[in-house]
């Protein structure tokens, strides 16, 4: 089995990782209205992310480590400890994916009425990809991301002459702190960074610039996303659910109905490519745990996990989203792609530093 990608595959990973929850960005859950503001927000958000998540990449680039790995390299208990934990994190990640895609599912395209139909029906096919490793899942991104790109534009392009500048009103009419709100509800759901330093072991060429690339792209995809939602829609997008399908599912005629259909599609691939993608990290966390014969039933098992956590508490998704509320999941995001990282590496530098020392004295 093929195990090793490209640069430009690793970018059109992230690059779905990152369309799929600004296609699926629900009201509600995730804020209470869209506005400029929340423009604003996502042009902050980004680069605060490259930032604060600099260190880590660096530090994961120069050792060709991710953090688990780093664990293992301080002391094996710490490792496994580190495996379980960000084992978890993926699982929260791919399930809250698929749940919010079954929220969408049922709201806007109304075809089931099982809560998590949807969900489900993805499971074997997430466990295909999974076990099959990252490479054919990131050939499959570098094509699905030239098509996510392709219907965002075209579907900007054709709601242009229903947009009105009236609805682009000063991000700041709210006040600033609208502003930070909507940074902080960007940064919270962005895992692209810790992806990033997971899945770069297994990628040929890999620079920080390949990151700077990403970014750059992500931002691009967001703001436009959300000028189409807040030129069209100003504030009746607040009575929205998901208020990017209404928008793009508003335009009229024969070959923009096609597209709509197109682009539900590409949606529905997105969050399959973006679950797989966590659950296989997930079992790669796993790989000093799990002795090597048993691979395939550890993945069943991470499935078979996932499942019951999504049919438990998919249907008060947007509840427990409310509850745990938009600084909560930032601090959670910056925990495991800041905190717990920059923490990790920093103990692996200074052992082998003092390690080093010991050996040039001896």
């Amino acid at each position: 089995m093929k195990r090793q990608i490209g640069a430009g595959q690793l970018i059109a990973v992230l690059l779905c990782s990152r369309i799929i929850v600004t296609l699926n960005f629900s009201l509600g859950g995730d804020t209470e209205v869209l506005s400029l503001a929340t423009c604003m927000g996502a042009l902050l958000a980004v680069p605060i992310t490259v930032i604060i998540s600099l260190p880590g990449i660096v530090f994961s680039l120069k050792e060709k480590s991710s953090p688990v790995d780093c664990a293992y390299k301080i002391c094996r208990p710490l490792g496994d400890v580190s495996a379980v934990v960000y084992t978890l994190f993926f699982m929260y990640i791919a399930a809250i994916t698929l749940m919010r895609f079954d929220a969408f599912s049922l709201s806007s395209m109304q075809t089931v009425e099982l809560p998590v139909a949807f969900s489900v029906l993805m499971l074997l096919p997430i466990l295909y990809m999974a076990i099959k490793g990252i490479e054919p899942i990131a050939r499959f991104a570098g094509v699905l991301v030239f098509v996510a790109f392709f219907a965002i534009v075209v579907i900007f392009l054709f709601l242009i002459p229903r947009m009105s500048l009236y609805n682009l009103v000063t991000p700041f009419y709210s006040g600033v702190s609208e502003v930070f709100k909507n940074t902080a509800l960007i940064i919270s759901n962005s895992v692209e960074p810790l992806m990033f330093m997971f899945l770069l072991k297994t990628a040929k060429g890999v620079k920080y610039r390949h990151f700077l690339i990403f970014s750059a792209f992500a931002v691009l995809a967001i703001e436009i996303i959300l000028i189409s939602i807040v030129a069209v829609l100003g504030d009746f997008n607040a009575i929205q659910v998901f208020p990017y399908y209404t928008v793009s599912s508003s335009i009229g005629g024969a070959v923009i109905e096609r597209l709509d259909a197109l682009q539900t599609g590409v949606w529905t691939i997105l969050a399959l490519i973006k679950s797989a993608v966590c659950i296989y990290l997930a079992g790669v966390c796993l790989e000093k745990i799990v002795p090597k014969k048993f691979r395939t039933l550890m993945y069943i098992a991470l499935v078979v996990l996932l499942g019951v956590i999504i049919a438990v508490f998919s249907g008060d998704f947007e509840t427990l989203r409310v509850k745990l509320g938009i600084y909560s999941s930032t601090a959670v995001i910056l925990g495991a792609t800041l905190v717990v990282p920059g923490i990790l590496y920093a103990v692996y530098g200074i052992q082998k530093a003092v390690k080093s020392r010991s050996g040039d004295l001896q």
